[in-house]
């Protein structure tokens, strides 16, 4: 959590020679201070202006070229805050110049509310940003470590892997989201499964599911959707790639849940369903539909 509210390596360094600008100048200013006699009007001014303003300033540009919303609010966050010290010490410098505390008050607060509104206003809009930033980064990183799992196993278990990482179940199913969108179809996701496999491991259950039916001749979806680890909903859309690819002509009884594996090509529009004895109509290219229960025949 931390990190995403710690700057980067440019953002640290311009803050590093700025608060090496401060020191000199906060030098500057005392020396200054002892040498005219006016300790207290002559430091306090010269450490408003030669220590603390282009302290400010640094923190505002570092806050300018850093990446992350979090980081950026906190830089811009420091610097409203050194605006408090900056006030003080010229109201001091103005004090010690013949002007009343009020004067020397008001003129310190006109000096320091611009610098302390131009990072106040940046350190909140950016504070704003950085939830949904975080959450994006989080998400991102989740969906790194998928793809790496996904290249070592070929599949990953969403259930399991929140376990593993200790995350919310839906943090999880977001990052699986995010991966297989950025994957431009090589990463598949079976959501009531809650599985994130390959298209290669997409490819080999479909060509099990098919060597599965025409083996037993009819196939349980439930038992389906069980030994090859998907849901049923997956189960379907195998069943429909393998007959986009010609390579299942048999019987889909949807609300049965059954799958046959049987020889549809003599099948006429006359016939009849297996099912609940309904007429089975032609419903597309290769295609009869039960006109009362839905079932399916691929020819």
């Amino acid at each position: 959590m931390m990190r995403f509210f710690v700057p980067g390596k440019g953002p640290i360094v311009i803050t590093i020679i700025g608060g090496l600008v401060a020191m000199l100048g906060g030098l500057m200013a005392l020396l200054i201070g002892v040498d005219s006699g006016e300790m207290v009007s002559m430091a306090g001014m010269g450490v408003g202006m030669f220590a603390i303003f282009p302290f400010i300033l640094a923190l505002g540009l570092a806050g300018a070229v850093e990446d992350k919303a979090g980081a950026k609010a906190a830089l811009f966050g420091v610097g409203a805050a050194a605006a408090l010290p900056l006030m003080i010490a010229v109201s001091f410098g103005m004090t010690g110049q013949d002007n009343g505390v009020g004067s020397a008050i008001g003129g310190g607060v006109c000096c320091s509310a611009p610098m302390f509104l131009g990072m106040l206003i940046p350190a909140i809009l950016y504070g704003f940003q950085a939830p949904a930033a975080m959450k994006e980064a989080a998400r991102q990183q989740r969906a790194d470590a998928m793809a790496a799992l996904l290249d070592e196993e070929g599949e990953v278990n969403l259930d399991h892997f929140a376990s593993q990482h200790g995350a919310d179940p839906r943090a999880i199913r977001d990052a699986a989201e995010a991966l297989r969108d950025r994957s431009d179809g090589a990463v598949m996701l079976d959501p009531a499964g809650k599985l994130l496999f390959k298209r290669s491991a997409f490819n080999e259950r479909k060509a099990r599911l098919a060597s599965l039916i025409k083996l037993r001749g009819r196939l349980r979806i439930t038992d389906a959707a069980s030994e090859l680890r998907v849901s049923e909903e997956k189960v379907r859309e195998l069943v429909h790639a393998l007959v986009q690819e010609d390579a299942f002509d048999g019987y889909a009884d949807w609300e049965a849940g059954v799958l046959s594996s049987r020889d549809a090509r003599n099948l006429g529009a006359a016939a009849r369903c297996e099912s609940c004895g309904g007429r089975m109509g032609l419903a597309g290219k290769g295609l009869l539909k039960c006109d009362r229960c839905g079932a399916e025949i691929y020819l």
